[in-house]
């Protein structure tokens, strides 16, 4: 007769800021180094991702040498170089979880060590991933500490849990990458990336609404980053 049904035990929090698609540039710039007047898009999900209670915060590269990677172990965080010519966010998301399985290029540190294999860990355990593109600058602390008391409190450690939305804002049709952040468990997390957020599959989502448009309010273009951001805009763009 067979046991009972263990499931594996859920490994660390990972937070996720996919930062290697560059073809989003706002106004020449790459939006993880954009100013908000108290630090980087990057620093601020950096710090976002810590209010969550993440273990470890992987930030997903194109080159380990480039200026968004100097600005992520700068503020703390690791990296994780992607595949050339995959870039978009999900693939920072395969970057981190062949990263954390140990059998990707390795995670590089702020000690600036040389990339080398990543750590040794057991198949068994499935790892979470709490993913946050860096152009949402403007979600509020409470609200990621909600989201993460959520997580912590779901019935199924196996579920996805839902981008965390207004109270007032509807769901379906709008792409997860529009949609922050984003929970995701197992041993390949941007193989679970729900291609509707309405219906992802093989999950059971659960949604988390609150009272905060930063939620839905992604900085991409020129405008929408002067109007949110004017003082650093003047300072960044504009010579007196």
């Amino acid at each position: 007769m067979a046991g009972p049904l263990v499931t594996p035990p859920v490994r660390p929090l990972v937070g996720v800021i996919p930062c290697a698609d560059r073809s989003g540039a706002i106004g020449g710039a790459p939006p993880p180094l954009l100013q908000t007047g108290e630090g980087s898009f990057l620093e601020r999900a950096i710090a976002l991702l810590r209010v969550a209670g993440v273990d470890q915060v992987l930030v997903g590269v194109r080159d380990r040498r480039d200026p968004v990677a100097a600005e992520a172990l700068r503020a703390g965080a690791s990296v994780v170089e992607v595949a050339e010519g995959d870039r978009d966010p999900a693939a920072s998301l395969r970057a981190a979880g062949a990263a954390v399985r140990g059998g990707g290029p390795g995670v590089q540190g702020e000690s600036g060590s040389p990339p080398g294999p990543g750590p040794a860990v057991d198949p068994a355990p499935v790892s979470t991933y709490l993913c946050l593109p860096p152009t949402f600058p403007l979600i509020r602390k409470d609200t990621m500490e909600e989201l993460a008391r959520a997580w912590r409190e779901a019935a199924s450690p196996a579920r996805i849990l839902a981008p965390v939305l207004p109270a007032d804002s509807p769901r379906a049709g709008i792409p997860w990458w529009e949609l922050a952040p984003l929970f995701l468990r197992g041993p390949d997390p941007a193989a679970r990336l729900p291609q509707d957020p309405g219906h992802p599959p093989d999950a059971l989502p659960v949604r988390v609404e609150v009272v905060d448009p930063g939620v839905a309010e992604r900085i991409d273009t020129l405008p929408l980053y002067r109007r949110h951001f004017p003082q650093a805009f003047r300072k960044r763009f504009q010579k007196w």
